[in-house]
């Protein structure tokens, strides 16, 4: 049996973390695509009608593909992340909970940060204050042309 330090382990660690992240929006996209009776009742009440739910599955699936892909995975994150904002802002629209939409976002630029070194680099280095030219570094200072 798992204990709760083992599974929590799992979940924050950067494989368990990406794939939490993929199982749960795949789940979701995979309800989208299938039609399913909940899913649908709940998008129309949006106003979304059945056409446009499957595209937005199969919106959702291409992305967390992308993600998926090592390679194309910074872009699957900024994908997925568009999408999840359109979740969030459906929801402030329908005045319902943004609970699971902002946890999904979190989770997933969490897992982008640990994911990909040059993304955390980018988002939390230190900024430089100044640019430094090596032609200063001489006696004199720079060097002037006539």
């Amino acid at each position: 049996m798992f204990s709760v330090m083992a599974i929590t382990g799992m979940i924050f660690s950067p494989i368990g973390e990406k794939l939490l992240l993929r199982e749960l929006l795949i789940f979701s996209a995979t309800f989208k695509l299938i039609q399913e009776e909940s899913a649908v009742a709940q998008a129309a009440s949006y106003g979304i009608d059945a056409q446009t739910f499957v595209l937005i599955g199969v919106i959702q699936l291409i992305s967390v593909i992308v993600f998926i892909i090592p390679r194309t995975g910074l872009l699957g994150t900024l994908l997925l992340a568009a999408y999840l904002g359109g979740a969030l802002v459906t929801r402030l629209l329908h005045d319902e909970a943004l609970t699971s939409p902002v946890l999904l976002q979190a989770l997933l630029w969490i897992t982008a940060a640990v994911r990909f070194p040059e993304l955390r680099q980018r988002l939390f280095a230190p900024k430089k204050t100044r640019f430094h030219n090596p032609r200063n570094d001489f006696e004199g200072g720079p060097k002037r042309f006539p």
